[in-house]
C-alpha cells in the first residue's frame, strides 16, 4: 500500500499547490479554508485513513450552504480525493458482499445525477453536483476492480485523473466566473472571445469528464466499461447509458462560451494561464499515451 500512499499525497500536493495559486491571486479569503483542509486531509491519507469517512460533510456541505467559488473547490476537491482513498482502502481490508448490487447502485447514482446536472442552472450547484457525480464513478470503479481483480489499476486511475480534470474545470470556471459571481451559466456566454485559454482550458475539461476519446478520462471508463463486461453485459450497458446522460450534461459548458457575445471582462495574470495550459495538457497528454497512465499507476 506504500505506493497507493503515495500517489494520493501527491494528488494532495497537486491540489493544493493549484488551488493555492488561484487563491493567492483571486480569492485569499479562502487560504484560510485551504491549508487546514489540505493538511487534514494528507493526515487522514498518510496515516488515518479511517478518518476520511468524516469527509462526506464536506462533499455535500455545498449543497446545503451557499459559498463562494473557492471554498467550493477546496471542499469539493479535496473531499473527492480522501474519499477515493477511504474507499480503496475499506474493500481493501473488509469483505463486502452484494458487490454486484453495488456497482449497480453507483451507476444508478451517477445517472441520477447527471439528469439533475442537465436542468441545474446555477453553476457553483453544477460544480458540486459534478463533483459528487465524480466521486460516485470512484466507487463504481472500485466495485468492478473488486470483482475483476484490478483493484490495483481499477481503484486508483480514476480519482487519478479526475483530481487533474476537476481542479482544471473549478479554476477556470472560477475565473470565468470571477469567483463565482457570474453564478448562472447564461452570464458565461461569449466568454471564449475575451478569454480564450481558460474558456480553452474549461472545454477541455468538460470534454474530458464527458469521455472523449483522446482525453484522460476516457482511458478510466475504457477500462471500466471493458472490465464491467466481462463481469456482466448489463452493467457495461449502463455505464453507457450514464456516459450519454453525461455528455449532454456537460456540453453546456463548450455550448454557453462559445455561443453569444460577453458581457463582461475578468482579465487573469498570466501565472494562472499557463497553469491552465499545464493542466490542459496533462488531459491531452494522459489521453492520448495511456500507457503513461499505466505506468504511474502500476
Amino acid at each position: 500500500m506504500l505506493e497507493t500512499v503515495t500517489l494520493f499525497a501527491v494528488l494532495i500536493i497537486l491540489a493544493t499547490f493549484c488551488l493555492g495559486l488561484y487563491m493567492t491571486l483571486r480569492d485569499r479569503r479562502s487560504l484560510f479554508v485551504l491549508f487546514p483542509i489540505a493538511f487534514f486531509s494528507f493526515i487522514c491519507i498518510k496515516y488515518f485513513w479511517i478518518l476520511g469517512i468524516v469527509f462526506i460533510i464536506p462533499l455535500l456541505l455545498p449543497l446545503f450552504k451557499k459559498l463562494d467559488m473557492g471554498d467550493t473547490a477546496i471542499l469539493s476537491i479535496f473531499s473527492a480525493i480522501v474519499l477515493a482513498n477511504f474507499m480503496l482502502n475499506f474493500f481493501l481490508t473488509v469483505p463486502i458482499q452484494g458487490m454486484f448490487w453495488l456497482a449497480l447502485f453507483a451507476a444508478g447514482v451517477v445517472c441520477a445525477l447527471g439528469i439533475i446536472g442537465i436542468f441545474e442552472h446555477d453553476l457553483l450547484r453544477f460544480l458540486v453536483i459534478s463533483n459528487i457525480l465524480q466521486v460516485a464513478f470512484v466507487l463504481l470503479d472500485l466495485t468492478v476492480a473488486a470483482m475483476s481483480g484490478k483493484i490495483g489499476l481499477l481503484g486508483t486511475i480514476q480519482i487519478f485523473n479526475y483530481t487533474i480534470t476537476g481542479t482544471l474545470i473549478f479554476i477556470t470556471l472560477g475565473i470565468l466566473s470571477d469567483n463565482g459571481k457570474l453564478h448562472n451559466f447564461s452570464k458565461l456566454h461569449g466568454r471564449f472571445h475575451l478569454d480564450k485559454i481558460n474558456a480553452t482550458g474549461a472545454t477541455v475539461a468538460a470534454l474530458s469528464l464527458v469521455g472523449l476519446p483522446g482525453l484522460n478520462i476516457f482511458v478510466s471508463e475504457w477500462y471500466l466499461f471493458v472490465a464491467a463486461f466481462k463481469i456482466n453485459a448489463f452493467l457495461s450497458v449502463i455505464g453507457i447509458f450514464a456516459a450519454m446522460i453525461l455528455f449532454i450534461m456537460y456540453f453546456k459548458i463548450p455550448y454557453h462560451l462559445f455561443v453569444g457575445k460577453p458581457k463582461h471582462e475578468h482579465p487573469s495574470p498570466w501565472s494562472l494561464k499557463i497553469m491552465v495550459l499545464a493542466l490542459t495538457l496533462a488531459c491531452i497528454i494522459f489521453g492520448i499515451l495511456p500507457d503513461l497512465q499505466l505506468m504511474i499507476l502500476t
